[in-house]
């Protein structure tokens, strides 16, 4: 995060583009801390998905938070999912041949 951030001020950059919210970090703690600190440090955050991503209306941070939170769940299950294909000895490509 410390290079992303140094990588932006060098060059004068103004505006970061993200597909969607959950790009920057899969933990709704993080996600907030690091669109709040880029906010913070005076650019403007885009999700090509999310519009008006840091407005401060309680709707959008509801909205926020929900994306976070569904990004997070589909993280710890794809986790969880790849624990049991090691226990079962399992590998994606068992499972698609």
């Amino acid at each position: 995060m410390i290079a992303l951030l140094a990588a932006l001020a060098s060059n004068g950059t103004k505006l970061v583009l993200i597909e969607r919210f959950d790009r920057p970090a899969r933990d709704v703690m993080v996600q907030v801390t690091i669109i709040g600190d880029l906010h913070k440090r005076g650019f403007q955050i885009i999700s090509a998905m999310e519009p008006d991503l840091c407005a401060d209306d309680p709707s959008r941070k509801l909205m926020r938070q929900i994306f976070g939170g569904i990004a997070e769940y589909e993280k710890t299950m794809s986790l969880d999912n790849h624990q049991l294909f090691l226990f079962l000895g399992l590998t994606y490509s068992t499972l698609t041949n």
